[in-house]
């Protein structure tokens, strides 16, 4: 039986909308859609769904078990604090056998700390010598990991060969302040901004926090993703998202606007 693939009166988007639309789909999209269908998580059911505009994707063909009210953990309704980041790293290191190589106890009462700026409550720790590759290692222990690039391929912001002490904003998405901003306009800036390898390490440490706080680990990036404008192989610049069960270490084109993607500023201590 032939589909119509025709739903209601549909107005155009402007030319220039279109082809901004263009260009955003085609940036790695197309080859994650083919990913998608290869694996079967994706289905022509999926698509016919997305053509008739309807507003979500069902589960095809799988059976959800709703669990019962015993089974269901308790989930935090607020973001971990500073307290909570300073409290945890050793714990966190410790568990990984990572070096602790800060006195996280004195940071507390640090004029760089206490002084800092409104809403910059969450602080990534990488001890010295510490690559992308090992950062995304420590996802990889937690959780699925889908690796599009060769992580280490990726320059840095900031040298590995010093212990790396960051601030940055609490908020699960990138900071709205640089949502839609190319890499290469954030580059042109004196901001700095989370690298690959800090990026990869504060997704390890954030599930790893409210786990250990809530029974269920949480993530970063669910409706958009960070970028790290200066993490880059060529034109090409680093980000991650979580999507689909996995956490995704991906890339974009420096000077494609994409409106749900942009930087993490950093404030390096």
């Amino acid at each position: 039986m032939k589909t119509n693939n025709v739903v209601g009166q549909v107005s155009k988007p402007a030319p220039e909308e279109l082809v901004r639309m263009y260009e955003t789909f085609d940036d790695g999209q197309c080859s994650e859609i083919r990913r998608q269908f290869r694996e079967g998580t994706l289905t022509t059911e999926h698509v016919q769904r997305l053509i008739e505009h309807k507003e979500t994707f069902p589960v095809i063909g799988v059976n959800i078990v709703q669990p019962t009210i015993s089974e269901t953990p308790r989930v935090l309704s607020e973001l971990p604090t500073l307290d909570d980041f300073l409290t945890a790293w050793p714990e966190f290191c410790k568990e990984f056998n990572l070096a602790v190589e800060v006195d996280f106890a004195s940071l507390m009462s640090d004029k760089r700390i206490t002084i800092r700026r409104p809403c910059f409550d969450w602080l990534v720790y990488c001890p010295k010598g510490m690559t992308s590759r090992q950062a995304l290692e420590l996802c990889k222990k937690q959780f699925k990991v889908w690796e599009e690039i060769d992580v280490d391929g990726y320059s840095l912001e900031r040298s590995p060969d010093k212990t790396d002490l960051i601030l940055c904003r609490a908020t699960v998405e990138p900071d709205k302040e640089w949502l839609g901003k190319t890499s290469d306009y954030m580059s042109a800036t004196a901001t700095p901004f989370l690298d690959a390898r800090e990026r990869y390490m504060l997704e390890a440490f954030y599930f790893w926090l409210t786990k250990s706080q809530s029974g269920q680990g949480r993530h970063l990036d669910i409706k958009g993703w960070t970028r790290c404008p200066r993490s880059r192989s060529g034109r090409r610049v680093a980000g991650a998202y979580w999507n689909d069960g996995k956490f995704c270490a991906n890339w974009s084109y420096a000077d494609l606007p994409l409106p749900n993607a942009g930087g993490r500023e950093a404030v390096p201590l």
